[in-house]
């Protein structure tokens, strides 16, 4: 990208305020980590997994991953952690989703199977 004039280390370094999260993580982080992670999930047990699962996961992890090489390919190792930090953030926030979710689940299952074994069939 460099050689073709697309991409450098100006642009790099510049102020990105709508895509500074990538590599500088806060609280927010859990944003859009957690939907992603329980809708993934969600998509996964009820048998339609299609692209979901790969578009909510992809919107979490791919944009930390991509600046991560980035930053160190252009030898800016504090931006490469801080986007290395978000990525691990994010598969954390997926795997606790995924995790609340499935308990919510077997919960719900436990409470309708509950129900309808007191139901008095006619």
């Amino acid at each position: 990208m460099d050689a073709l004039g697309l991409f450098g280390m100006e642009r790099l370094d510049a102020d990105r305020p709508n895509t500074s999260f990538i590599w500088q993580p806060d609280p927010f982080s859990f944003v859009v980590t957690l939907p992603a992670g329980a809708a993934g999930t969600l998509s996964l047990t009820s048998s339609k997994s299609g692209a979901l699962v790969g578009a909510a996961i992809s919107v979490t992890t791919v944009p930390a991953g991509a600046n991560a090489a980035v930053a160190l390919g252009y030898d800016q190792l504090g931006q490469m952690w801080g986007s290395i930090e978000q990525l691990l953030l994010n598969l954390f926030g997926i795997i606790l989703a995924g995790v609340l979710t499935l308990y919510c689940q077997k919960l719900l299952w436990r409470t309708r199977r509950g129900q309808w074994r007191r139901t008095p069939k006619a």
